[in-house]
């Protein structure tokens, strides 16, 4: 049985906080591709992964991504995720006005060895809207 990624998947959540997205290159596998399942950015591979944080981290003032819950089989993840902050930029489209944010997602990761390979995201994108007065 593989050993549990959770530590690892902690480590680049941890990086995201940080705003160290140096610490992501070495565990973004040759190849990597996102798969957005609400359309909301388009799919991304390689080094586009960094720029999609730092849009989040820039549309949300003091960006804070949790770990809620991994579920773990073979090489694959599923981690719940939340994502708190002050909406004062774009995120996923809907423009912020300072209110506080609270967005809640799941994340299923396919990986080879240590690097990620492929990840499947769904967000609530409808909750962003709703709490900026949208919807």
């Amino acid at each position: 049985m593989a050993a549990s990624r959770r530590p690892l998947m902690q480590e680049l959540i941890d990086a995201i906080n940080e705003g160290d997205l140096a610490k992501l290159a070495p565990h973004i596998a040759p190849g990597f591709t996102r798969h957005d399942l609400v359309h909301a950015y388009p799919e991304l591979g390689g080094s586009q992964v960094t720029d999609f944080i730092q849009s989040l981290r820039a549309g949300v003032e003091g960006l804070h991504l949790s770990i809620d819950h991994v579920i773990e089989s073979g090489d694959e993840a599923a981690v719940w995720l939340t994502l708190r902050g002050k909406h004062t930029g774009s995120v996923f489209g809907v423009q912020g006005k300072g209110q506080p944010i609270e967005v809640h997602g799941v994340n299923r990761y396919r990986f080879d060895g240590e690097q990620i390979a492929e990840t499947w995201q769904l967000w609530d994108v409808y909750g962003v809207v709703t709490a900026s007065g949208g919807g």
